[in-house]
């Protein structure tokens, strides 16, 4: 009687860890997987912007851009901190780059 209630302390206590383990894992992955979702189309949006107007706009995304303009192509990126996994006050982050092309319009607009 008293070896079912020590597996079931032994039990609990192996699932309550594997849950905290786990836990972090898959936030840091979503929070990874959203950002480079929304650094993607931060850079088609400033790339298509600049292609079809001619200038860039101010920049409000929570990240770094750059743009290179070779002839009639622009390459936009943009690259955003994220912060995956933070224990006991230590912060660690992974930058996520994403990088998009467009041609530039032979025909722009004036707005």
């Amino acid at each position: 009687m008293n070896d079912r209630g020590t597996a079931l302390i032994e039990m609990l206590i192996a699932g309550f860890l594997a849950v905290m383990v786990m836990l972090p894992t898959v936030h840091a992955v979503v929070e990874l997987s959203d950002a480079r979702a929304r650094a993607s189309a931060a850079a088609i949006d400033e790339a298509v912007w600049f292609a079809r107007h001619g200038a860039s706009r101010e920049w409000q995304g929570d990240g770094r851009t750059s743009m290179v303009v070779d002839g009639d192509i622009v390459e936009v990126t943009v690259s955003v901190d994220v912060p995956v996994v933070s224990v006991g006050g230590a912060r660690v982050t992974m930058t996520v780059t994403e990088r998009a092309t467009a041609a530039i319009s032979p025909y722009r607009s004036s707005r």
